[in-house]
């Protein structure tokens, strides 16, 4: 039952890494390994393969990839201005109950 189990994880993984863009894969495939599970990991390695995509094109969309991270953590780092502030301090009691 248990390799039931893992044979359909493995298919599971091998669809949903079809579906990614390229860029997602080279994501994947660039975030640290203990992220994503081993099977995920050996799927979207595979489906990338199987595109037949250039050097090139890995550098230059790991190189996006990269800017894309970096531009969120900028933006993560902004501090909200006043009135941002002011609208999550009053509407929190909203939340609570």
């Amino acid at each position: 039952m248990a390799s039931k189990i893992t044979m359909m994880k493995k298919d599971d993984f091998k669809a949903v890494m079809a579906q990614q863009t390229d860029a997602e894969l080279i994501r994947i495939l660039s975030a640290p390994e203990d992220q994503y599970q081993p099977e995920a990991l050996q799927a979207a390695r595979a489906e990338f393969s199987n595109r037949n995509l250039s050097e090139s094109a890995y550098i230059a969309l790991k190189d996006a990839n990269e800017a894309h991270q970096q531009a969120i953590q900028v933006r993560a780092a902004i501090p909200l201005n006043n009135g941002w502030k002011l609208l999550a301090f009053t509407s929190c009691p909203l939340f609570l109950q």
